[in-house]
Parts: C-alpha cells; structure tokens; sequence
C-alpha cells in the first residue's frame, strides 16, 4: 500500500468524500485550482473524454476534488510539522 496514504491515514487526513460532503467541508484550494483546469483541459483538447461534472453533489468531478483534498491537507499538515 502507499505509503503516503498510510501516513494521511494515520494523521486523520483520509475522509470518505461522503463525510466529507456530509460534513459540509470545503474543498482545498489546491483541489478547486487543479479541477478548473483539468476540466478545461479536458474539455478543449481531450474531447471531454473524461466527462467531468463538478456542479454538484456525486458528480464525479466532486468525488475527485474530495479525494484530492485529502491529499492536501495531508501536505498541509506534514509541511506544518517540518517547518515547527
């Protein structure tokens, strides 16, 4: 299993996207910058071949900016650690 996923877990970083949306968390900005452009890019040069939604709940687009945002924080959080 990656290891980076092992340590996001072990820190509290990893969060279904269900809860996350039950829990009305916002998305990182990262997630939100990185989104925007893959949709574009997606869809003016990639022929909206992977389709992505992000106008509302379940869209996959959503989904993916939810599991990102785990990846962030987890960044987040190991960044704050080595500059203590």
């Amino acid at each position: 299993m990656n290891c980076e996923y092992n340590r996001a877990k072990e820190i509290g970083c990893i969060i279904s996207p269900n809860e996350r949306w039950e829990r009305g968390l916002s998305h990182h900005s990262m997630s939100i910058r990185i989104m925007k452009f893959i949709e574009h890019h997606d869809l003016y040069d990639n022929d909206d071949e992977l389709d992505l939604n992000t106008g509302g709940d379940g869209d996959n687009g959503e989904t993916l900016m939810f599991l990102m945002d785990s990846f962030f924080e987890y960044l987040d959080k190991e960044k704050g650690k080595k500059e203590r």
